[in-house]
């Protein structure tokens, strides 16, 4: 959580999702991100993200995409 963002989405004073971030380098040492990246390197500025949630009320309304675009 440091090197990269934490997104919180809220509606008014409610909580409505959140997606979590983080730089391949940060977790580098995690076997299931190693496992990850050796199954898929992708490219050299790639990121881990997840887990990610949005509340039940917001589903099907873009939310998960305007977190990602942030």
């Amino acid at each position: 959580m440091h090197d990269m963002p934490l997104i919180v989405a809220r509606r008014g004073d409610q909580i409505t999702g959140f997606l979590m971030t983080t730089s391949r380098a940060t977790n580098a040492d995690i076997p299931v991100v190693q496992a990850m990246f050796a199954a898929y390197q992708g490219s050299p500025d790639a990121y881990i993200y997840g887990p990610i949630c949005v509340g039940e009320d917001e589903r099907g309304k873009g939310l998960a995409q305007s977190m990602f675009a942030k």
